[in-house]
């Protein structure tokens, strides 16, 4: 091969390196480009979920911490009403707190997707526990404890205990409402963008949707049908009270939802 040759095939050689390297060069920066261009399109759904977190942090404090009084207090009304189990010897206020953690659990992981009223629902088939042939063992316990003829007026006992939370409630109900409608409607809005959906940034669209969905249960947990209650005949107040404390604990730990071990 001539001299000539050989130079011209190094030239080419080093040409093809320089432009396969100017090549990654500009997919790389143009990679960049984009990643910028999505940046700034969906920064003002990141400042909007910053604002939102923010916003939420006060209402639901005072719900926690209203709820966490009123399961103190209803509580107290069991252990006035017999301090343990004639069938294990427990206190009748762990088998109470330990029945309402594990139902609350139970429910956890769908706090961060399903809709409040949906949710809801859910809630208050616990209100039907006693009835049925698989009766959870701590109902039994607590059955067997609370002698009937005491069961209605100590669901009616910690009904007066809501009246604070439900104060509470009736005061950030509005606010929650509105940062609610608020997600719903830059969900909505970027639907309808051409360009740069949410779902290219998978993080900060289910951080939206966990913090509507946090609104939105929080919302919906003001006990209504509790509220409405105003004596006998109540079929099952036991259940009733277990229903209750399990919405109560809930809400005790609102700043975890979706988060159980």
């Amino acid at each position: 091969m001539k001299e000539v040759e050989i130079l011209t095939l190094g030239m080419s050689a080093v040409a093809l390196v320089i432009s396969l390297r100017a090549n990654r060069i500009a997919e790389e920066a143009n990679r960049g480009n984009k990643k910028n261009a999505l940046a700034r399109s969906h920064q003002k759904y990141v400042d909007l979920l910053r604002d939102l977190q923010k916003g939420l942090e006060k209402p639901r404090r005072s719900l926690e911490k209203s709820a966490h009084t009123a399961c103190d207090d209803i509580i107290k009304c069991l252990d006035r009403v017999g301090p343990r189990s004639p069938v294990s010897g427990r206190e009748l206020r762990h088998i109470f707190v330990d029945v309402c953690d594990r139902l609350d659990r139970e429910y956890d992981s769908e706090l961060t997707y399903q809709t409040g009223a949906n949710l809801q629902v859910q809630y208050y088939k616990i209100r039907d526990l006693e009835c049925g042939d698989n009766v959870p063992d701590e109902v039994k316990e607590l059955l067997a404890a609370i002698p009937e003829t005491k069961r209605t007026a100590l669901l009616m006992e910690a009904r007066e205990y809501l009246a604070n939370y439900w104060k509470e409630h009736d005061l950030v109900a509005g606010d929650l409402g509105k940062f609610q409608k608020q997600i719903e409607e830059a969900l909505a809005q970027n639907e309808l963008e051409e360009h740069h959906p949410l779902s290219d940034s998978p993080k900060l669209r289910s951080e939206l949707v966990a913090l509507k969905a946090q609104c939105d249960h929080l919302l919906h947990m003001n006990l209504p049908t509790v509220r409405g209650l105003d004596g006998p005949p109540i079929p099952y107040p036991i259940s009733y009270l277990i229903y209750i404390g399990t919405v109560l604990t809930s809400v005790k730990r609102a700043w975890c939802w979706g988060k159980c071990d």
